[in-house]
């Protein structure tokens, strides 16, 4: 993602981009995580990171888990892919989801 137009790379602006950025990495390489579970692996603040799940949350970009300790998870894109694999003597199409489904 990187630094927005018009905004300098020590602003404040720019080191909450890079702190989400670190946000929805973390739930990249493993969704599902608890919110300590991401100050953890980020090196985030434990409010930094509740301020930054709350604006994500906002943004319809992760969903929490109604569980008595809520994790957080990327919400899931909408939308389908489809492969195709053309041989001489073959077709083949698969159908999937942006989450990964076949």
């Amino acid at each position: 993602m990187g630094v927005p137009d018009g905004v300098g790379a020590g602003s404040q602006r720019a080191l909450r981009q890079r702190n989400v950025e670190a946000v929805v990495a973390a739930l990249r390489v493993d969704s599902n995580l608890s919110q300590a579970d991401i100050a953890r692996r980020t090196g985030l603040s434990a409010g930094s990171v509740s301020s930054i799940v709350h604006d994500l949350r906002q943004a319809g970009r992760v969903v929490l888990s109604e569980s008595r300790r809520p994790r957080v998870s990327l919400a899931m894109p909408s939308g389908q892919v489809v492969g195709v694999d053309v041989g001489r003597r073959h077709l083949r199409l698969a159908l999937g989801d942006l989450a990964g489904g076949i």
